[in-house]
C-alpha cells in the first residue's frame, strides 16, 4: 500500500509541476507580447514628427511680449513703453504722459 501512495504522490507532484510549468510559459508569453507592444509604441512616439521637440528648434520663435532690446523713444521708459498706463514701474528719466500727470513717477 505504501507503493501505491509513493507512486500517486510523485504523479501528482509532477503533474503540478507540470501545470506550474505551463503557467510559467504562459505569463512569460504574454509578457513577452506587451514588451514588444510597448517598445513599438515608444518607437513611435520616438519618431511622431507632431511630437519632435526638434521641429520646433528649427523654426524661430518670437516672443508675445516686447524686449527691453526692441527700439523705443528714448524719453519712455522700458516699463511705460511696455505695458503704457497700466504699468506698476517706472524708471526715470520717463516722460511717459498718463492723462492730466505731468510725466513724473
Amino acid at each position: 500500500m505504501c507503493t501505491f501512495f509513493y507512486f500517486l504522490s510523485k504523479f501528482t507532484t509532477s503533474k503540478s509541476d507540470d501545470l506550474l510549468t505551463l503557467r510559467i510559459a504562459e505569463i512569460t508569453t504574454t509578457f513577452s507580447k506587451e514588451i514588444a507592444s510597448l517598445r513599438q509604441e515608444i518607437s513611435f512616439l520616438r519618431f511622431d514628427p507632431r511630437r519632435d521637440k526638434s521641429c520646433s528648434r528649427r523654426t524661430p520663435h518670437r516672443s508675445h511680449s516686447r524686449g527691453r532690446s526692441q527700439s523705443r523713444s528714448s524719453d519712455t521708459c522700458w516699463y511705460h513703453w511696455s505695458f503704457g498706463p497700466s504699468a506698476k514701474k517706472c524708471e526715470q528719466p520717463c516722460k511717459f504722459n498718463q492723462g492730466n500727470d505731468t510725466g513724473t513717477h
